[in-house]
C-alpha cells in the first residue's frame, strides 16, 4: 500500500564519490529511503485502525511524507556534488568559495527543515 517517489541513486552515487573514499552500495538510498516510508505507512496504518473516520487523512500525510522526503534527499544529493570534499579532491586549486557557497546552501537547507 505504501506509495514511493524516485531517488536518484545516480546523483547518490556521485554525491558519494565526491566526498567520501568508500565504496558506494548501489541501491543503499533507495533502501534506506523505503525504510523510512514503510515506517510512516505503519504508523498511519496504526492511526486508522485506532481512528478509522481519520484513516484518509493519516494515509495522505504518510504519502505527503514519502514525496517530501525523496525530495530532501534528491535535493541533498544535488548539494553534495556542488563542491567535492577537500580529503578526495586535494587542497591544490581547491575553490574555496564554491565550498562555502555549498556549506552555506547545506546550513539554509538545515534551518529550512528545522535542524
Amino acid at each position: 500500500m505504501a506509495r514511493y517517489y524516485e531517488i536518484n541513486e545516480e546523483g547518490a552515487r556521485i554525491a558519494h564519490e565526491a566526498n567520501s573514499m568508500r565504496e558506494f552500495k548501489a541501491g543503499s538510498e533507495t533502501e534506506g529511503y523505503r525504510a523510512q516510508v514503510d515506517e510512516a505507512y505503519r504508523m498511519a496504518e496504526k492511526q486508522a485502525e485506532r481512528f478509522p473516520e481519520a484513516a484518509d487523512k493519516a494515509y495522505a500525510l504518510a504519502d505527503r511524507f514519502a514525496r517530501k522526503y525523496a525530495e530532501w534527499l534528491n535535493e541533498g544529493y544535488r548539494i553534495d556534488v556542488m563542491c567535492p570534499s577537500i580529503l578526495v579532491s586535494g587542497g591544490s586549486n581547491f575553490p574555496v568559495r564554491k565550498k562555502e557557497r555549498q556549506n552555506a546552501r547545506r546550513a539554509l537547507r538545515a534551518m529550512e527543515c528545522g535542524r
